[in-house]
């Protein structure tokens, strides 16, 4: 039995409705664009500026020029990644957990394999879902510009744009894993991975609102590649560098604890 192709066409369906979303939101938000460009971009930078700092760090409208389309589409990005992110986490638990709340670990489990090299072939179908949803985006972001009929070529910022929410959602992809592994129930884990999303948000937030706590920028990987970096394409190396480390660790830290574990079926 295959368990990677297996997986895939598990996930397909799920995947699917995630990019039927992904493509509504990147339309959308890029026409959105066109809207205001006509309304006068200007008058709405000056409305935002009257907005508290907080209040635009929460709707990730902290440092966006949206008088320019790479400055709008670094905002409408900050969405996709929270997407990316959503997505990810429940990849990896499910990835972990499915045969618990399915009941067919004593199918899968007594198979001639190990644990491992199962997992390690169920976590590879979750990784490629979710490197093909950062692609798809790359790839709608430039099906968008060319439709819309801007003139400037924004190839390279969507594809910085895509790398690093790959890395992002690699880290939480890793800790859905994680938790699926340790938790005492698939649904606790999927809770927790969910919630996990919201508090790395806020924690962006507070990075973004005040001055003096530029340490969250290392705890929360919202944070870890800066708009402006990315529109201007650079990855800074310490960041993606960091994300593939921590995702790594918690990935062995979830084989770990999955070998360890009483396969019960919830």
């Amino acid at each position: 039995m295959n368990v990677f192709a297996k997986d895939m066409r598990f996930g397909l369906k799920s995947f699917l409705l995630w990019t039927l979303a992904l493509f509504v939101f990147v339309f959308v938000g890029s026409i959105k664009f066109t809207g205001m460009e006509a309304g006068g971009a200007d008058a709405m930078n000056a409305l935002f500026d009257s907005f508290p700092r907080i209040v635009l760090a929460v709707m990730g409208f902290s440092d966006a020029d949206i008088t320019t389309f790479s400055g709008f589409y670094g905002l409408l990005e900050v969405y996709v990644t929270i997407i990316v992110a959503v997505f990810a986490v429940h990849a990896g638990g499910t990835a972990v957990s499915r045969e618990r709340v399915d009941k067919t670990y004593e199918f899968l489990f007594t198979k001639p394999r190990s644990r491992s090299s199962i997992l390690a072939a169920k976590m590879a179908a979750g990784v490629v879902f979710l490197a093909l949803l950062c692609l798809l985006n790359l790839a709608f972001s430039q099906a968008a510009s060319m439709t819309l009929g801007l003139t400037e070529d924004l190839l390279a910022t969507f594809s910085c744009f895509s790398i690093a929410q790959f890395l992002v959602g690699l880290v939480f992809f890793s800790l859905g894993a994680l938790l699926g592994a340790v938790a005492p129930a698939p649904e606790i884990g999927a809770r927790i991975g969910n919630v996990s999303v919201l508090v790395f948000y806020m924690m962006g937030v507070v990075y973004s609102s005040f001055d003096n706590v530029g340490f969250l920028r290392v705890l929360t990987p919202f944070k870890y590649f800066d708009q402006t970096a990315l529109s201007g394409h650079e990855l800074e190396l310490p960041f993606v560098v960091l994300a593939l480390g921590l995702s790594a660790v918690a990935l062995a830290c979830a084989f770990w604890s999955f070998k360890r574990r009483d396969l019960v079926a919830a």
